[in-house]
């Protein structure tokens, strides 16, 4: 890394709704960069799991929590998605294994679509904004990521406002 970006390095990242993906570096001092709206990109020291472990406590739940939901109340076993913060509709949904040092997570609220490179057959995240993030896995994986975020946000969504319609009553 170049010297004049380390002035730009967080120890510590929160996810708010503008967060778009969490990318692993691997470096002595920056272990995440964040792209967020705007094409705005920050560099954290803590790796894209411990940004995700403290998210979801800030949403009200642990990640363990939020995976063993996915699992027993969605019915997704690999690659869950994470519903973050459902109160304000931050999702994201990992590329590889969660575990996986070298995994990515992409925010579902500003992807576009997936695309596919056509000189590698490797995916490409496209944001809103017109960004695009090149991804290591393939255009199938990452429209079944995008695909399994959009049935886990909408599970947790119905969820959310069938509670609401029984306080209500």
């Amino acid at each position: 890394m170049e010297r004049g970006l380390l002035e730009d390095v967080q120890d510590k990242y929160v996810v708010v709704t503008e967060t778009k993906a969490l990318v692993p570096v691997f470096d002595i001092e920056i272990r995440t960069m964040i792209y967020e709206t705007n094409r705005r990109i920050i560099f954290s020291r803590q790796t894209p799991l411990e940004i995700m472990k403290a998210a979801c406590l800030d949403g009200g739940a642990s990640m363990n929590g939020r995976i063993d939901y996915v699992r027993d109340i969605i019915g997704i076993y690999q690659r869950r998605p994470i519903p973050v913060n459902e109160t304000e509709g931050i999702y994201a949904f990992p590329l590889l294994s969660q575990k996986d040092p070298a995994n990515c997570w992409i925010f579902y609220s500003h992807v576009r679509k997936g695309l596919t490179d056509k000189n590698t057959g490797e995916g490409i995240v496209l944001f809103f904004d017109g960004q695009q993030l090149p991804v290591t896995v393939s255009s199938h994986r990452l429209k079944q990521q995008i695909f399994k975020t959009s049935h886990c946000k909408s599970v947790c969504e119905s969820r959310v406002n069938r509670r609401l319609q029984y306080k209500n009553t």
